[in-house]
């Protein structure tokens, strides 16, 4: 009975413990970088400094830890910080990510690196840490994403993409030209200059045949059947300038849902999406439509981003301007760069 009641007391630990690392991570009160003297910290959402400016450079926290790059000098200033401020590790590594699922994607220099280039590819090897700091996916991957429904499209220094777990094991070969994270069960994939959808056996759900496609988002995914293939971002393959588009909202089957020709569109974000049109004064402009295709706040803007928070951001008259769900103007920061919402702040 002793061994019993001293089992339940330990497990009851772990589970405490476990409880207030949850409480540490994403259930904790946000953090945002902020910038102050030359160097990067972190506030709260009242403003007030947490982690005092020391960095060089900074991004958003994700489970409890964000990538900073400490200040001092060189390739391998780059390591993860957690709510506190602390070193996970010490500046180590020449790139990092983002954690996801409980890994944080980390990247070292090979051979072949070259430095002092705006637009090259660095050519880096990237590996995952876990939440100890401990290296559980050895660096030797050309590009990697992040985790995602158990499972991380990288791509191999071939240029082929597949998807590993968190152990580093292949669960789908590498054989796409390009692969995004898996969302709402389903990945992009590329192949031969068109883009499909896999879910996580590697079955083509959807055939690849698109010329552009977003992931899915609200149980729809827009693609463009019309024009030039656009690569994905950092995959050359010519031009891709595309006037007049067909694009369509397809759901999982890949049925068509929505149909409309428009120079671009946006994922469904709290039952809207974007959608950007040129109007016969030949400028673009852009506005948001339901799921059924109706336009629903005319497209009188210069600019659009998704809503966020209950507000979406326009461009009207070269000034920002933030919008509720019926085009009113609710918020007009006077500032020449603005964010959307997010955990409250913007």
């Amino acid at each position: 009975m002793k061994r019993v009641v001293c089992l339940l007391v330990v497990l009851h630990a772990l589970l405490a413990l476990n409880v207030l690392m949850v409480a540490e991570g994403e259930n904790s009160e946000p953090l945002f970088p902020a910038y102050d003297g030359g160097k990067y910290g972190y506030i709260n959402q009242t403003g007030t400094l947490v982690i005092p400016p020391q960095f060089i450079s900074a991004w958003e926290f994700g489970e409890g830890f964000a990538c900073v790059r400490a200040a001092q000098s060189g390739p391998h200033a780059q390591t993860f910080i957690n709510r506190k401020g602390e070193l996970l590790l010490p500046p180590q590594f020449s790139n990092c990510g983002k954690f996801s699922e409980g890994r944080g994607a980390v990247a070292v220099d090979t051979e072949k690196t070259v430095r002092s280039c705006m637009d090259c590819d660095p050519f880096y090897h990237w590996g995952y840490i876990d939440a100890s700091g401990k290296m559980v996916i050895q660096p030797q991957f050309h590009h990697v994403n992040d985790f995602s429904e158990g499972l991380a499209a990288v791509e191999n220094d071939a240029g082929k993409w597949g998807f590993i777990d968190k152990a580093g094991r292949t669960v789908l070969d590498f054989k796409y030209d390009y692969a995004s994270s898996f969302a709402e069960g389903l990945a992009i994939v590329v192949l031969h200059q068109r883009y499909g959808y896999i879910d996580h056996t590697g079955k083509a759900v959807i055939q690849p045949q698109f010329k552009k496609a977003f992931r899915f988002s609200e149980g729809l995914a827009a693609v463009r059947t019309s024009g030039q293939f656009e690569p994905p971002v950092g995959m050359f393959a010519g031009g891709n300038e595309v006037e007049h588009a067909r694009w369509e909202y397809i759901d999982k089957g890949g049925r068509a849902r929505i149909r409309l020709e428009a120079e671009n569109v946006g994922n469904f974000s709290e039952d809207l999406a974007d959608f950007g049109i040129v109007k016969p004064d030949g400028y673009l402009y852009c506005g948001f439509m339901d799921k059924t295709g109706k336009p629903v706040i005319p497209a009188t803007f210069g600019g659009c981003e998704g809503f966020s928070e209950g507000l979406a951001l326009v461009l009207l008259e070269g000034k920002w301007h933030f919008i509720d769900r019926t085009g009113h103007i609710v918020l007009s920061p006077p500032n020449f760069q603005v964010k959307s919402f997010r955990n409250g702040l913007a």
